[in-house]
């Protein structure tokens, strides 16, 4: 229940101040056009030498989102977010959640929104092809679009949206969206050729930023058993070696798909042990790694994404088993690192969980500010990011209970 409560607050948390954020954008005369949202709410904001009282959200407003100089020196201003997305509401709400704590958080570097699978109909509207018949939402209000000068505005100054053709090979499969999405990115959007792009899903919100500064091995989580003689710096993606966040995927690709036929008879993905599988690819986003890296990876993940497909067409994983294989035949060990989410609530006893729940559990959470350090307290370790995949109940401390999932609609009557 702790885990499921703190999930809960969390992106209760991210998504009240979110609508807080818009509210006063919209109170305060700012223009939602352009990615330039924050520079207007700053020009509402009090100028110097004025008499007038600056409100409490105009102050937070210019205070979190670090700033990065075009020759900025700083490792983390080089970082690059991306996430895969389309353009139904459902996954708008979750990528302004994403933007807005990207911002919030303090997390430094730009940030892409990946759209596809999205085309202007005859009547001007968007209209989103590609799902493949399938719906997150059970087919209720959150399947509908959002225009795409919508999807072009945001209140985050290092925002940018990058639209791609509709491929057709998501009409059957929408998950081909995400390596198709960023093949594009990479060969036409306007981005650096160096540094280190971190992907994301958009039910990602972001805790605590994302850094390429080395960390303490105390300052992470991963397995000691494994990685004997830890020393600074695990967290940092290096050439042909980089991040990812552990998942219970195990070596469960090694026998479950003809690595022969996906990857070449004698590769490296077809020969690797079980051992190694599940130490070095059990991995999924948050994924950290090296522009080139991440160009590599892009020749070898569609293609093998296409036959994992084939093999199991209803698997909504199908891109991470793909993405498994693609990196073990490219010799892409990665460093698995247990504290860049949490997710399933119903995971295993903290003491040996696959995710960030030792950080979690036992501790006191606030619902008015999760985040905030507790009086006299020592500050808090919190993961990279909340993956809202998972359905949320609980009970509090006066008996009431709550539920979230990222798929139910609102309604009112």
């Amino acid at each position: 229940m702790a885990r499921a409560f703190f999930v809960g607050v969390v992106v209760g948390f991210w998504v009240s101040a979110c609508a807080l954020i818009a509210w006063h954008n919209h109170n305060a005369g700012a223009q939602l056009v352009e990615h330039s949202v924050l520079r207007d709410v700053r020009r509402h904001a009090v100028p110097e030498g004025s008499s007038k009282k600056p409100s409490q959200h105009q102050v937070k407003l210019a205070l979190h989102q670090p700033e990065c100089d075009s020759d900025s020196s700083d490792i983390d201003c080089g970082i690059h977010t991306i996430m895969s997305t389309g353009c139904t509401k459902f996954q708008h709400w979750q990528s302004e959640l994403v933007l807005f704590s990207h911002w919030k958080s303090g997390q430094k570097g730009k940030i892409t929104r990946l759209v596809s699978g999205c085309h202007i109909g005859k009547d001007g509207e968007t209209q989103s092809g590609g799902l493949g018949g399938i719906s997150n939402t059970g087919g209720g209000a959150l399947d509908g679009t959002v225009p795409i000068d919508m999807l072009n505005r945001s209140t985050h100054p290092n925002f940018d949206l990058h639209v791609t053709p509709t491929f057709e090979e998501a009409a059957s499969f929408s998950w081909f969206n995400k390596p198709l999405s960023i093949q594009h990115f990479l060969k036409h959007a306007k981005r650096a050729k160096k540094g280190t792009i971190i992907l994301l899903d958009p039910d990602m919100p972001i805790l605590h930023p994302i850094t390429q500064h080395p960390l303490e091995p105390e300052e992470l989580l991963f397995d000691k058993s494994f990685h004997k003689g830890p020393k600074p710096g695990m967290n940092v993606a290096l050439r042909k070696r980089p991040v990812g966040a552990q998942y219970m995927l195990r070596s469960t690709w090694l026998t479950a798909y003809n690595r022969d036929d996906i990857c070449g008879k004698g590769s490296p993905c077809a020969t690797i042990s079980a051992y190694n599988a599940e130490q070095l690819y059990s991995v999924g986003p948050p994924l950290i790694a090296l522009v080139e890296d991440w160009e590599d990876l892009i020749t070898l993940w569609f293609p093998y994404m296409k036959k994992v497909v084939s093999k199991s067409p209803e698997d909504i994983i199908n891109d991470m088993w793909a993405y498994c294989m693609a990196s073990s035949n490219l010799e892409m060990p990665h460093m698995q690192l247990r504290n860049l989410m949490v997710s399933d609530p119903s995971g295993a006893n903290p003491a040996v969980s696959e995710e960030a729940w030792p950080w979690i559990v036992g501790e006191e959470w606030s619902c008015d500010n999760p985040l905030a350090v507790p009086l006299g307290g020592k500050p808090r370790r919190l993961p990279n990011v909340a993956h809202i995949a998972h359905r949320y109940e609980a009970t509090d401390s006066e008996g009431d209970g709550w539920l979230f999932h990222k798929g139910a609609s609102i309604t009112t009557s």
